[in-house]
């Protein structure tokens, strides 16, 4: 099978996302007094267009690499925090959900392709990474943030739309596994984030959900960290995180989840002639 290389950057992404909902107000129905009640899961729409998180925090991208006059987008490239959620219904309007949701915002290209592995310039240096991959069609599905009743996880519930590209890669069933696992491990760590935020007592308020934020977006930036280091330096921080409650585990469950999705993707078959690995559409 062969894909796109997905430039950078790209377009926006739109998901269908559910999240919990801390207020709901329609017409005629005043919000209720405190203290206020919580919806398990609502409908929003996430709308990914922001990039200045995906700039200076959560992105993986090239720069100096080029691809067709742009940079390339890498695997696990996320447009992160700050992305706008609408509610559905439209009535849902007056909600503490409205400015806690885009403070620990995803949307991120979970499918790579080993073929191709650039160094990554994006937030923050790091070594080879695989590529993003996207359909010929210019699209590719995304995972976003979901949560219910509060336990965060990600689900492949949106669609990006990136540039036109020509170039192509070879896309196998270990980038697809590599994917797989890749994202579960996300679903791992946000639902532990999730108890660590529980076990700290956060209340459901702006005050608990901008600290529910920065627990995510502290694992973010850890495992961005971790990505120029090497093995041994990841596995240090890893088990040297242990000594934070909760928070240390998904941080020991994202380096082992990161390492069986290389491992899966890396060690698959490839066709040994180069030019069967990319190229350009003739």
């Amino acid at each position: 099978m062969v894909g796109r290389i997905t430039k950078y950057p790209p377009i926006m992404a739109m998901a269908l996302d559910a999240h919990q909902a801390s207020v709901v107000v329609t017409p005629g129905n005043p919000p209720p007094l405190p203290p206020i009640p919580a919806l398990p899961a609502v409908h929003w729409v996430n709308m990914a267009t922001i990039p200045i998180s995906s700039m200076f925090l959560t992105g993986k991208y090239t720069r100096t690499t080029a691809n067709e006059f742009m940079g390339a987008v890498l695997w696990q490239h996320d447009w992160g925090p700050l992305q706008i959620h609408l509610p559905i219904p439209a009535e849902c309007l007056v909600s503490i959900s409205l400015a806690l949701l885009p403070l620990a915002s995803q949307a991120k290209f979970f499918l790579p392709a080993f073929a191709v592995q650039e160094a990554m310039e994006g937030a923050i240096a790091g070594g080879a990474t695989p590529v993003a991959v996207c359909l010929p069609i210019f699209c590719m599905q995304v995972q976003t943030c979901q949560d219910i009743a509060g336990w965060g996880f990600s689900a492949p519930m949106g669609m990006a739309m990136v540039v036109p590209s020509v170039r192509w890669v070879n896309f196998t069933m270990g980038d697809l596994f590599a994917g797989l696992i890749g994202m579960a491990t996300d679903c791992v760590t946000g639902l532990i984030c999730s108890g660590a935020g529980k076990a700290l007592g956060l209340p459901d308020s702006l005050a608990g959900g901008v600290a529910g934020a920065m627990i995510n977006n502290a694992l973010t930036g850890i495992q961005a960290w971790q990505g120029t280091m090497g093995a041994m330096g990841q596995a240090g921080t890893s088990v040297g995180a242990l000594t934070i409650p909760i928070f240390g585990i998904a941080v020991l469950a994202g380096w082992g989840g990161g390492i069986a999705a290389n491992s899966v993707g890396n060690s698959w078959p490839q066709p040994a002639d180069p030019a069967q690995r990319t190229g350009v559409v003739e």
